[in-house]
């Protein structure tokens, strides 16, 4: 028998695909650019440790997945760090992170991914843009299911030294948001959400 908790996760991935894929393409592209706003936000709640934060990691979005490119671009900046992205590395759910800049190649990587060529350079993130297809207002997170995330950002932490980095924000439309995501022992909380209208923190970074 499939647990209980399996399915529901199952039917929310289901509904929050529908969910996401009905957003027009235009509120999508606004919505990009509308995380910019929260840029400033972050760099407040930041402020202890933004010397820091030397890596910020994004996505390149899959499908309906927002694209967070514009704030990505801004945080970088604005911490004077390095840019990377994730890679798939099969037989393991841990992902690495590869230094990328603009206009740098990507090739085709597993699961319909594009991630940063093997030449280049390996960095670990200490603050991570994280996709999603669903969450709370707790920090909950759902995923696409695959654990990949979750097992990242457990090992991260395990590994941090500098007082909790990484950090993971995850990134979403306001129609992503949903009352209570399912939760297993191996689920990751994120420190914050952030949609094109609020930037919610669950931790004091």
């Amino acid at each position: 028998m499939i647990p209980s908790n399996i399915s529901r996760k199952d039917q929310l991935r289901r509904d929050l695909r529908a969910r996401r894929a009905a957003i027009p393409e235009d509120v999508r592209q606004d919505a990009s650019h509308a995380l910019v706003r929260h840029a400033q936000g972050v760099r407040d709640w930041l402020r202890a440790r933004a010397d820091k934060v030397q890596t910020v990691a994004s996505y390149v979005p899959i499908g309906c997945e927002i694209d967070p490119s514009p704030l990505c671009h801004q945080l970088v900046e604005a911490c004077g760090a390095e840019h990377a992205l994730p890679c798939v590395v099969p037989g393991t759910r841990i992902l690495t992170f590869r230094n990328w800049q603009e206009g740098d190649p990507l090739e085709q990587g597993p699961y319909a991914t594009r991630q940063p060529r093997e030449t280049a350079s390996m960095i670990s993130p200490d603050l991570m843009l994280i996709p999603l297809l669903g969450f709370d207002g707790d920090g909950g997170r759902l995923g696409q299911g695959g654990g990949f995330y979750d097992a990242t950002l457990r090992q991260l932490r395990k590994e941090a030294s500098l007082g909790g980095l990484p950090l993971g924000i995850g990134v979403a439309f306001d129609e992503q948001e949903i009352a209570a995501c399912p939760r297993e022992d191996f689920d990751q909380t994120l420190d914050a959400v952030m949609t094109p209208t609020r930037f919610l923190r669950f931790t004091d970074s």
